[in-house]
């Protein structure tokens, strides 16, 4: 996974130092996917199918099967951060997961522009790179900084989150999206 997820990476890189030249479509309204994601995923379907072959796939530009184990299957998403790539910010990952028997067992999350790998595996924690990560301890939730994506343009719940950050702004450190 970690392979894959570095070849994915470096695709990336090669297509966001040439975002003009990008071939773009939005599949619903502030949802894009651009040449740039399917290359990617091309890489990732590739290196995976080819190291796990009978292994599934679940790929978020298009349904692929893949081998013939119905217990284990990869999760895919290329280019996780679309929007932030197509503007320019430098703020997006390579995302993988591995299922087996309906429960996530470890994962890996690149980011390309940082050269960041983050990774998961159950019984053994999560990293970054060597480093162990845990859960910050603050005792006041004034202190707490919480981490969030915000659903955009006419993105389902939206104007039900909204309303929670409203509730919660008052009360921490501050929010990271």
């Amino acid at each position: 996974m970690v392979r894959a997820a570095e070849l994915a990476a470096k695709s990336l890189m090669r297509d966001f130092a040439q975002l003009s030249s990008l071939a773009i479509s939005e599949k619903a309204p502030g949802d894009f996917v651009s040449s740039a994601d399917l290359a990617a995923q091309e890489v990732l379907f590739a290196e995976l199918s080819a190291a796990f072959p009978d292994h599934g796939f679940l790929l978020e530009e298009e349904a692929h099967a893949g081998g013939t184990m119905r217990d284990a299957r990869f999760i895919v998403d290329p280019l996780d951060g679309t929007t932030n790539f197509l503007h320019g910010i430098p703020h997006f990952a390579v995302s993988i997961a591995l299922e087996v028997r309906g429960e996530i067992v470890a994962g890996v999350v690149m980011n390309p522009a940082l050269s960041e790998l983050f990774w998961a595996e159950k019984h053994e924690g999560s990293w970054l790179g060597e480093r162990r990560l845990r859960v910050s301890t603050p005792r006041k939730v004034g202190h707490a900084v919480v981490g969030t994506g915000i659903p955009h343009l006419g993105r389902p719940g939206q104007e039900q989150f909204l309303q929670s950050l409203a509730k919660i702004l008052p009360e921490v450190a501050g929010i990271a999206g």
